[in-house]
């Protein structure tokens, strides 16, 4: 695998390792958290990033604070896909869904029939937690995934 021979040109100190790697992961590892969203709903590592030094050369430098973000949140990892973003630029690219009524019935379905943590539902429906406890706890929720008290 790539990881390993990446590893074994000593790039697990690299500072774009752990990027790198959990984009990997994230995209290929079923029994990976994030899975779900990425390999899953086909998100995948174009064939030239399985290999690091491509990753490192095609991206450069991460600024202080950034984070990897795909510009099409529907597209591939790829050098013409990718940036470093600011979390500002990342929400606002994000493609979170808004909830909504059939979403929260969906979230209180799975919840029950499923057993899932707030975390686990948060991560699937892209949300904080705390909003899916609120919805539990019987406070309100607006379109924008946040929460209000009644």
């Amino acid at each position: 695998m790539a990881s390993h021979s990446s590893l074994q040109k000593g790039y697990y100190n690299h500072p774009l390792y752990q990027t790198w790697e959990r984009m990997l992961r994230r995209c290929t590892d079923p029994k990976c958290s994030d899975y779900d969203r990425y390999g899953a709903k086909g998100i995948r590592v174009c064939t030239r990033w399985f290999y690091i030094e491509n990753f490192i050369f095609d991206m450069g430098e991460r600024p202080i604070g950034f984070t990897l973000d795909r510009i099409n949140n529907e597209g591939w990892y790829t050098p013409e896909n990718c940036r470093w973003a600011s979390a500002k630029t990342q929400t606002r690219n994000s493609s979170v869904p808004k909830l909504n009524v059939q979403i929260v019935e969906e979230i209180k379905k799975l919840r029950f029939t499923k057993k899932l943590s707030y975390r686990k539902l948060g991560k699937i429906y892209n949300v904080d937690h705390s909003t899916i406890y609120a919805i539990f706890k019987g406070n309100t929720w607006r379109q924008d995934g946040t929460t209000q008290t009644t």
